[in-house]
């Protein structure tokens, strides 16, 4: 591999582990986990470094910390604005009833929605926001965040990594560009349709 290939490499890695962690800070930091469910870059990543293109720790890094920072974030926010938080701008572009449904999984599980919230994805959107404008102890908060934060991160990431793997075969033969396409569309479908029917378990019971 030439000079200018290695430089081309190691940039596309950084590339990779700016928009791991990026869109997995903004789904809580912005409420962005509504329209952009951060699994999906996490497993992009999985699968990149499963094939060897970036490294598998600096992916886990990047989603943990996305994760915890971004939680962070949200509940800042969430404890500033209070009871103003659905009445905003940033809050008003969310649907009421996703609202909703993040106040009555809070009132469900209590400081373990925190952690919970984090395998659901209007839970990671506004989950920690809420947490916020509850006025749940930081500390308390903390703990859930960190523990959420690190087994999704690391656990989402494995899988893809796992399927990276096994995917080398059908690399070689489709190429890259077009196995990351379909992929992207059958991870996308899943994520959407889990999440989806986990989101209606409280109602449900």
């Amino acid at each position: 591999m030439s000079g200018l290939e290695q430089w081309l490499a190691g940039t596309a890695g950084w590339v990779v582990y700016l928009i791991v962690f990026g869109v997995v800070w903004a789904e809580a930091a912005i409420f962005a986990g509504v329209f952009l469910p951060g699994e999906t870059v996490l497993l992009f990543g999985g699968v990149l470094a499963g094939l060897g293109h970036v490294d598998v720790a600096a992916v886990m890094a990047c989603g943990v910390a996305g994760a915890v920072f971004g939680d962070t974030v949200g509940y800042q926010v969430g404890r500033h604005l209070g009871p103003r938080l659905r009445s905003t701008r940033l809050g008003r572009a969310v649907k009421a009833s996703r609202w909703s449904r993040a106040e009555a999984f809070m009132r469900r599980y209590g400081g373990a929605s925190v952690f919970l919230g984090r395998w659901i994805g209007f839970g990671r959107a506004l989950v920690p926001a809420l947490a916020g404008a509850t006025r749940m102890r930081y500390l308390r908060f903390l703990v859930w965040n960190v523990l959420g934060g690190v087994t999704w991160a690391v656990t989402t990431v494995l899988v893809g990594y796992l399927a990276g793997g096994s995917w080398r075969k059908v690399e070689s033969v489709f190429g890259r560009i077009v196995l990351l396409i379909v992929a992207a569309i059958v991870v996308a479908l899943a994520v959407v349709a889990v999440a989806r029917r986990v989101a209606r378990r409280p109602h449900q019971e």
